[in-house]
């Protein structure tokens, strides 16, 4: 009895090490395009990737970057500061074809998604997908919406979006 408690217990181990093995090694992103995670927007706008500042709130403000390049795939990303540090990029994508290369991307650099399911209308309707991950410092979504077949891509750093 007490050798199958033992080779349970053994392999009970195993399987949580494994399961948290991809946790441990993925990599967290740092920033996003050269910016780091906490970096003011002066210190952000000298790397060059600014076009203009957009709306501020009482402590947010909105910079539209440059038109980018992630891969081959053309987007517009949006900088999210609050209280002067870097804390979320948005980066928007058009078409299914970005979206599966995006996605693909995103899978083999952090592995399989913690949720994965449809996107949702007001009144419950399936209008795209949403597919996140929870790194121990940043979230990563993406969205896809069936119908324009327009996409967003979002990463918010948890230490200070939690401030």
């Amino acid at each position: 009895m007490r050798s199958l408690l033992f080779k349970l217990g053994v392999i009970l181990i195993g399987l949580i090490i494994f399961g948290c093995a991809h946790e441990w090694g993925a990599k967290q992103p740092d920033g996003f395009m050269g910016m780091k995670w906490g970096e003011s927007i002066e210190q952000c706008k000298e790397k060059g990737l600014f076009v203009k500042i957009g709306p501020t709130g009482d402590n947010v403000t909105m910079v539209i970057g440059k038109g980018s390049m992630i891969g081959d795939i053309g987007v517009e990303v949006h900088y999210f500061f609050y209280k002067n540090k870097l804390v979320a990029v948005a980066a928007q994508f058009d078409g299914e074809k970005d979206f599966n290369s995006l996605l693909m991307a995103l899978k083999e650099k952090y592995g399989e998604p913690k949720s994965e399911g449809p996107l949702n209308n007001g009144y419950g309707a399936k209008i795209g997908i949403k597919i996140n991950w929870e790194l121990s410092n940043v979230a990563i979504n993406i969205k896809y919406i069936l119908i324009g077949g327009d996409g967003r891509l979002t990463y918010s750093y948890k230490p200070i979006s939690v401030e």
